[in-house]
């Protein structure tokens, strides 16, 4: 948000007349000023999910060097009713998540990843 020194109590700030160009993107669903749009996906569409989580199980390995995130993971993925067969911490640290899967289990990573 463009700010700028309040003149009558400067320990405060106000919105500089630049805001108003803020407010009507957001308002219009538009791109912010001075950014590029995003590419429009060619398709929204994914793949058709065919098994469901309850057929899956799931061995989660938290490398982010942030604690916690496996037994967080488990516990949103055992809310959707996929059996969490371990948790772990990992050394290796990585960006991201990262899904990995046997090629037998391509239908089933999908729904993983789609959680």
């Amino acid at each position: 948000m463009p700010v700028e020194d309040c003149p009558p109590d400067h320990n405060r700030l106000q919105w500089t007349s630049a805001a108003d160009a803020l407010w009507k993107s957001i308002r219009d669903e538009t791109p912010l000023p001075g950014t590029t749009p995003a590419p429009t996906p060619i398709s929204t569409a994914g793949p058709v999910l065919t098994i469901p989580p309850d057929k899956i199980s799931v061995y989660i390995n938290n490398a982010s060097g942030v604690t916690g995130r496996a037994g967080q993971a488990a516990a949103e993925l055992g809310i959707q009713g996929f059996h969490i067969t371990a948790t772990a911490t990992g050394t290796n640290l990585k960006q991201g998540v990262i899904v990995g899967y046997s090629s037998q289990n391509l239908h089933q990573v999908r729904t993983v990843a789609a959680a």
